[in-house]
């Protein structure tokens, strides 16, 4: 292999047809650096969905001669706070041709068009997260100029016998999420519950809707009431033949009552009653509420470890 990027190589936005092909892209990749495919075609297509993002303008793919594609970016999630977000793959048997050099550099260029767009006064970095696993990704960030800022644990249980029934707080009852009538309120806890995380950025309700509740499954989700309002939520869907949870939140008034661990084994139990013995999530490793003890506590086990660079695009005021 060679560090010089082949003039036969071409770097060019993606076809909507090509979505596929770049999920085969990512799977490969996956397969080598994780040891599983974690993301499917329903990602590919769901990134493009999402409000504001301009497919010509804001994702990348480098094919070979034969018509293959063996790198991919994408460049996301611009957020009120300044955080810019990037994914990119490059496939197994391209690594060390410069291949996500070039594609690094012109998610770096994208990400700068946005930078106007944030007040004057605000930081503006662009952050990349990948797997532990994947040395090439360390020396390629490192070289380029980006810093380690966070560290996230995917975290797995695969239950082997029916989960034991959860212990709810006095006064709490439990129902599945009713996406009609219950939305609003489901954003309101999300943003509290989630308000001090790092990274996190406030959410409009309007956002909401267009980001994050297309992947929730109702039947899977479950609130937390207390009176008339919602104590904590557990938000879940299935991903690759498996159980996910997206969010798990607790108001901080209902905290250290046990209805954390409550939420989490109902939403186990009702995994396990459709067939699905493996639920899995991701957590900030330097959680402030102390979910990674929780889930520890709940038979959960950390099976990949996922790190967050960044590199300064402007100075500024940190809120992130």
């Amino acid at each position: 292999m060679t560090d010089a990027f082949s003039p036969d190589f071409e770097i060019r936005s993606p076809k909507r047809d090509e979505a596929q092909a770049i999920a085969e892209l990512i799977a490969a990749y996956s397969r080598v650096v994780l040891g599983e495919v974690v993301f499917d075609l329903a990602n590919v297509l769901g990134d493009w969905e999402t409000p504001g993002f301009d497919l010509n303008r804001d994702a990348r793919v480098v094919a070979i001669p034969d018509g293959s594609l063996v790198d991919y970016e994408i460049v996301y999630q611009v957020q009120s706070n300044g955080l810019i977000s990037t994914d990119g793959y490059v496939h197994p048997n391209h690594v060390g041709q410069g291949i996500g050099t070039h594609l690094l550099q012109w998610a770096e260029a994208r990400a700068r068009e946005h930078v106007p767009e944030f007040e004057p006064d605000l930081n503006v970095s662009l952050k990349a997260g990948f797997s532990s696993n994947d040395e090439f990704a360390y020396l390629l960030l490192e070289s380029m100029g980006y810093r380690a800022v966070r560290h996230y644990w995917n975290m797995v249980i695969e239950m082997t016998e029916t989960p034991a029934k959860p212990a709810w707080p006095d006064g709490i009852t439990i129902r599945s999420f009713n996406l009609e009538h219950d939305n609003h309120q489901v954003w309101s806890v999300v943003s509290e519950a989630f308000r001090e995380h790092w990274g996190m950025a406030p959410i409009s309700f309007e956002q909401w809707v267009a980001n994050e509740t297309e992947e929730i499954e109702p039947t899977l989700s479950f609130l937390a009431i207390a009176g008339d309002e919602v104590a904590g939520l557990s938000l879940c869907k299935f991903h690759m033949d498996n159980g996910k949870i997206l969010w798990l939140g607790v108001r901080p008034q209902w905290r250290k009552l046990g209805l954390g661990m409550a939420l989490l084994k109902r939403s186990f139990a009702e995994f396990y009653h459709r067939g699905k013995t493996k639920v899995e999530l991701r957590v900030d490793a330097q959680n402030l509420t102390g979910a990674t003890r929780l889930y520890e506590r709940a038979g959960m086990r950390v099976t990949q470890r996922f790190d967050i660079y960044s590199k300064e695009l402007r100075g500024g005021r940190v809120t992130w």
